[in-house]
């Protein structure tokens, strides 16, 4: 959702005026802590209530929420939203529907708004649907096919499609190859007016982990290890060496934190609203990137604004080491899970630190601050908003 927020904030700067359609109360999840801009005009639907309540219950009863909740929880939201939505754009005369995912429900709504109103809609998703490795195993093959149904008839539906990343596109490409030719690529990145000003770097090495861990937590168990071997050897210090998380609290973390002892290293700065989070990150000597599977999330773009070294414990994929080595002031890369080599990588981060050698390239954070932020990206999305209207106009010529 940040990103539409910041995408919200310059689309007036490119001759589109955003009217904004939510839910009145949403869920926590979907709260975010950027205001959204005053100049957008906000108006919220009603919902019908229960979604939560009811996939709450499913999950204490280890039932898959899909069980009666497809495509997600907030499939309760779509009445009230699409009957309001009808009447805005038929009361303000609105040019295109630009909807995002997840929530999936969100997506559909779009869709049953352009069969509606016969406006044209481009659809913007975050994470995969039917494939995203967060959502494997259905309830039963039925309920894979409705998903995939639901999903097929949107991205049908769809003028234009974009992607935050490329392997959603190109799973896309492969699930449904028409696809191929109405989609794009506009990454979750920065808006350079959220930045932080210089701020001072914490007195200690400081390693900083940004946002929520991922089951089944192999990256984290690997990185924490290497932490605790990297104390027993007196390599690091509790006076020297600081692991800092920021994000909400997690008890698999502090259940691990408590296992191997690593307290006396640990600082927990909390769930941090973005600007805040952003200080957290520029104040760190080094940054650390978790990834349980092929993916990639708005903290690699936070990290690489900050221009610091990033400590990668991914799997290997291609698109992700082509963002760091274009983009990243320093990177080491581990993918195999070895504990020692990422202890290797800790321990020269450290050392090159108190040594006044821990290098980064300043010209590469300058590179994607300029290339990849998001008043740029609008206005390549605008662009493509303008052809969508001019096409539909020609055709009713």
């Amino acid at each position: 959702m940040l990103k539409i927020l910041r995408t919200t904030r310059y689309l007036s700067d490119f001759g589109w005026d955003p009217l904004i359609l939510t839910v009145k109360n949403p869920e926590p999840y979907h709260r975010a802590d950027n205001p959204i801009p005053e100049s957008a005009r906000v108006y919220r639907s009603w919902r019908i209530p229960g979604g939560n309540f009811l996939a709450r219950i499913l999950r204490r009863l280890n039932l898959d929420e899909r069980w009666l909740l497809l495509p997600d929880q907030y499939i309760f939201w779509i009445p009230g939203s699409l009957i309001y939505g009808w009447y805005l754009i038929i009361r303000q005369k609105v040019d295109l529907i630009y909807v995002t995912g997840p929530p999936y429900s969100a997506l559909l709504c779009g869709a049953l708004l352009k069969v509606l109103t016969g406006r044209p809609l481009v659809v913007d998703l975050r994470d995969p649907w039917s494939f995203n490795a967060a959502r494997n195993g259905y309830p039963t093959k039925f309920h894979q096919w409705l998903d995939q149904r639901l999903e097929k008839w949107v991205l049908k539906t769809a003028d234009f499609i974009t992607c935050i990343y490329r392997i959603t596109q190109e799973g896309y490409g492969r699930l449904y190859p028409w696809t191929r030719v109405k989609t794009a690529i506009f990454y979750d990145t920065i808006d350079r007016g959220d930045l932080p000003e210089i701020v001072d770097s914490y007195a200690k090495f400081t390693i900083t982990y940004l946002g929520t861990f991922y089951p089944p937590f192999h990256t984290l168990k690997a990185t924490l290890r290497a932490i605790r071997y990297l104390l027993d050897q007196g390599q690091i210090t509790s006076d020297s060496f600081c692991f800092n998380y920021v994000g909400p609290f997690d008890k698999k973390f502090n259940s691990l934190i408590a296992e191997l002892n690593l307290a006396q290293i640990v600082r927990q700065a909390g769930y941090q609203p973005l600007k805040e989070a952003q200080v957290e990150i520029f104040k760190s000597h080094a940054l650390l990137l978790l990834l349980e599977f092929a993916t990639i999330n708005t903290k690699l773009f936070d990290y690489l604004a900050a221009g610091k070294p990033i400590l990668a414990v991914v799997p290997e994929f291609q698109e992700l080491e082509e963002l760091l080595q274009t983009y990243a002031s320093g990177f080491s890369m581990v993918s195999d899970g070895d504990y020692l080599k990422i202890a290797a990588i800790i321990v020269q981060y450290h050392q090159e630190h108190y040594q006044g050698e821990l290098q980064v390239d300043p010209g590469k954070r300058e590179h994607f601050i300029a290339r990849m932020n998001i008043e740029r990206e609008t206005q390549e999305l605008t662009a493509i908003f303008n052809q969508i209207i001019a096409e539909k106009k020609g055709l009713n010529v």
